[in-house]
């Protein structure tokens, strides 16, 4: 967890909608060795159908390539990301890389990434905003959104709510056996989780919609899953461009 970010990355898929392209990096298991001619051996050909698959020496050559995937994105978007994926890699490439790396993850010439405490149901999370670069949370958006609450957000429950025709890979054991028992599973498990996001998307289309909201109240995203920021914005708009009156600023004493 991000509390305690001791364990290596060893796999990062992600699906590109302004190219259609699957990506994923990984590290391959220890069972596999070091001859990279045989990796390609022993890799699921039917897995390159569904993606590109880039085998990594080490964590360090796989978040290096990250950092470079990720640069012509202007929006990262996950499920439960904001406490977890985003916060973890830039943990991960602190530690491995060096902090000066962790700029990588905002935008060129925009502020470095920063940790920020949240307080959730009690506990005290963490999460990275980054400069420039947004990072959506697509269970915000749902949760935003859709007017029924559900008795689970967990990716599988949604997913097979929202999609069941593209129902979560299930196993034997813990992610980690499947791991360094069945490689090829393990990728394809991972590849899943992007179909599963990219689906979210074509069916209900949150993100776009959210793009839509904050840009034509002229706020910023993080005002979308306000509730007063959004409406003031849009009220502001409205008296300049409507009524063509000047709204007049809070005091400074009213601001907070």
């Amino acid at each position: 967890n991000t509390k305690n970010p001791y364990a290596p990355i060893n796999a990062i898929a992600m699906y590109h909608s302004w190219s259609n392209r699957t990506v994923v990096y990984a590290v391959p298991p220890k069972s596999w060795g070091t001859d990279t001619t045989k990796w390609d051996q022993m890799l699921d050909k039917s897995l390159l159908e569904l993606s590109e698959i880039h085998l990594c020496y080490s964590e360090r050559d796989l978040l290096l390539r990250l950092l470079n995937e990720l640069q012509p994105s202007d929006a990262l978007v996950g499920w439960n990301s904001n406490f977890f994926d985003i916060p973890y890699i830039g943990m991960r490439v602190e530690r491995v890389l060096g902090s000066s790396y962790l700029k990588m993850l905002s935008f060129p010439e925009a502020p470095a990434p920063k940790y920020r405490e949240v307080e959730l149901y009690g506990n005290i999370q963490i999460a990275l905003d980054l400069g420039g670069r947004l990072n959506i949370d697509y269970m915000d958006l749902f949760k935003k959104f859709e007017a029924e609450n559900r008795p689970s957000y967990k990716l599988e429950y949604i997913s097979n709510e929202v999609l069941p025709e593209l129902p979560k890979l299930t196993y034997e054991g813990s992610l980690a056996d499947q791991y360094n028992n069945d490689f090829n599973f393990f990728l394809r498990y991972n590849i899943r989780d992007t179909e599963c996001l990219r689906g979210f998307e074509k069916k209900l289309g949150y993100v776009a919609l959210a793009n839509e909201y904050f840009h034509a109240s002229t706020g910023l995203y993080k005002n979308i899953l306000g509730t007063i920021k959004l409406a003031e914005y849009s009220i502001t708009n409205f008296c300049h461009k409507t009524l063509n009156v000047v709204v007049n600023n809070l005091p400074p004493a009213a601001t907070t």
